[in-house]
């Protein structure tokens, strides 16, 4: 199925999405085993994009970007325990299935932290818990705490990187800055227009 968006600003209440943070969040995406995509080009204002989602399953994702399949195919692929692979596949899918009024947040964070019993270390994990955090009640503090977790256990995990853009362009631009540019440089997509919201490139001859 194919479903047209429109892109609008960005606010806090419309980051509940799979970023991951989030819609979510993000995608999606950069793996350490990849080289690393190009920033997408800016997207004019008024533009759409066309999002392709699964069309089976009860709990449908959008294919690629940020909360998608392929960014839950890459964390599948790293678990082996089937138990635990199934409990993470229904938490993400519960945060980022497509139809918003089916979103399981409360499920999802008991689901993380049976999987980080098993795997400390798992970063997916820890960004799944600071999305469902964020979008249970809106705890920037413990979200960007969890995310922080992810982007230590994981530095390569452009998803976590690009939500705590987010998350920091509240209190502290300059350390959310550095993670902006990673996920951009980890090719992650900018969904969100953090760029245009949040961190405009330098001026010419500027750092």
């Amino acid at each position: 199925m194919i479903r047209m968006v429109s892109w609008g600003a960005v606010a806090a209440a419309s980051f509940v999405f799979a970023i991951g943070c989030g819609s979510g969040e993000q995608q999606p995406l950069p793996g350490a085993e990849t080289a690393p995509a190009p920033p997408p080009p800016a997207r004019a204002a008024g533009a759409t994009e066309v999002v392709e989602y699964e069309t089976e399953g009860t709990l449908p994702l959008k294919l690629t970007g940020i909360g998608s399949k392929a960014e839950l195919d890459r964390a599948l692929a790293k678990i082996e325990d089937p138990i635990v692979k199934a409990q993470f596949e229904h938490g993400f899918r519960g945060c980022f299935v497509k139809d918003r009024g089916a979103r399981a947040y409360a499920d999802a964070v008991p689901a993380m932290e049976s999987v980080l019993a098993r795997m400390p270390d798992f970063a997916p994990a820890y960004r799944v818990l600071a999305y469902a955090v964020f979008n249970l009640n809106f705890d920037m503090v413990k979200s960007t705490e969890y995310y922080e977790k992810a982007v230590q256990a994981d530095p390569e995990y452009g998803e976590a990187h690009y939500a705590l853009a987010f998350m920091l362009s509240q209190s502290d631009l300059e350390r959310g800055r550095a993670h902006f540019e990673r996920s951009m440089e980890l090719g992650v997509p900018d969904e969100r227009d953090l760029a245009g919201q949040f961190y405009p490139p330098a001026p010419a001859g500027h750092p």
